[in-house]
């Protein structure tokens, strides 16, 4: 895939680390992008980070990243939203979610925490919250978890900041609170 090459090319290049790893980080962004690739290929791509079978380790990375919140971060959320929600469209991801230990303990907690700071970082609480909104859809059992995590509060919180100063986040927080009530 081409995620593969991608992190292949960087892990042997012969740029200075740092500068590897963000071209690396970028270009897996824009292959994890539908609206750039096509669906077919994101997904294809989508599948293989959130899977990451082949020792590459390219999920791990981005969690790190996304957990530690790296240098990267803000791109490594937009990957990992890529991959939700191409998965999300083409009915891939609730499998990935109810096995994926990682997505329910370490994925969802963060999400939910970045709600909580969109006063400082709206732009990453409107992907955050886009992210939850397409687990909760494509796995509702999913959705207890996430109001035990404190979502609901968060989105109500999010949602005043959204519809002072964000009207993508207001949108977004709107749709999950809206998701959140059907459940």
């Amino acid at each position: 895939t081409a995620a593969t090459e991608i992190y292949t090319f960087f892990l042997h290049g012969a740029l200075p680390i740092l500068d590897m790893k963000a071209m690396g980080i970028q270009l897996l962004g824009s292959v994890t992008d539908m609206a750039q690739v096509g669906s077919t290929v994101a997904l294809k791509n989508a599948l293989y980070i959130v899977h990451d079978t082949k020792g590459f380790e390219v999920r791990n990375m981005l969690l790190k990243t996304f957990l530690n919140k790296a240098l990267d971060y803000e791109i490594a959320l937009r990957i990992f939203s890529n991959c939700v929600e191409v998965m999300a469209k083409e009915n891939a991801l609730a499998a990935y979610v109810m096995d994926g230990s990682w997505i329910l303990d370490r994925v969802l907690p963060s999400l939910v925490k970045e709600l909580h700071v969109a006063s400082d970082t709206p732009n990453e609480a409107t992907v955050a919250a886009k992210c939850l909104n397409n687990i909760i859809l494509s796995c509702p059992e999913v959705a207890k978890k996430v109001l035990d995590l404190g979502a609901a509060s968060a989105l109500e919180e999010t949602n005043g900041v959204g519809s002072l100063v964000h009207c993508h986040l207001e949108k977004e927080t709107s749709h999950a609170l809206a998701i959140f009530e059907c459940h």
